[in-house]
């Protein structure tokens, strides 16, 4: 097994791999990461961007921020499947209780919303192509 020297890692020594500018702030991402793509691809951008947020805050066993970020994922085109799905698949990867914990923050915005996210792809096809896909 080849063993790699260890470099500091630092917005200097990342470079083009993971282009930070300073210090990374919570702040700053949530002003600035929308802001990279068009008007038209921003949508699916902000979704897959929630995406990846519910599944980093599972795996660290963050519940508190968790149900924040779990409306504001529901809010940009996520469906509650799919964040169900994603709790199943990391408690496999991240630890069980991370996922009971994920299941306990995720239940009251589930419920607070009926059980259902904003109209979700699979609606929106069936209005706009009713019955072209059968």
């Amino acid at each position: 097994m080849a063993t790699a020297s260890r470099q500091s890692l630092t917005p200097g020594t990342l470079g083009s791999a993971v282009p930070l500018r300073g210090r990374p702030r919570t702040g700053a991402l949530q002003r600035n990461c929308g802001r990279r793509r068009s008007v038209e691809s921003r949508e699916p951008f902000l979704r897959d961007r929630s995406l990846v947020t519910v599944s980093a805050l599972v795996a660290q066993n963050q519940p508190g921020v968790l149900a924040s970020e779990i409306e504001r994922g529901l809010d940009r085109g996520l469906e509650t499947a799919e964040i169900s799905e994603i709790i199943t698949h990391l408690a496999f990867y991240a630890s069980w209780p991370n996922a009971l914990a994920a299941v306990e923050a995720a239940r009251p915005v589930f419920e607070g919303r009926g059980g259902r996210s904003r109209a979700t792809f699979r609606d929106r096809c069936r209005t706009t192509c009713a019955g072209s896909h059968r």
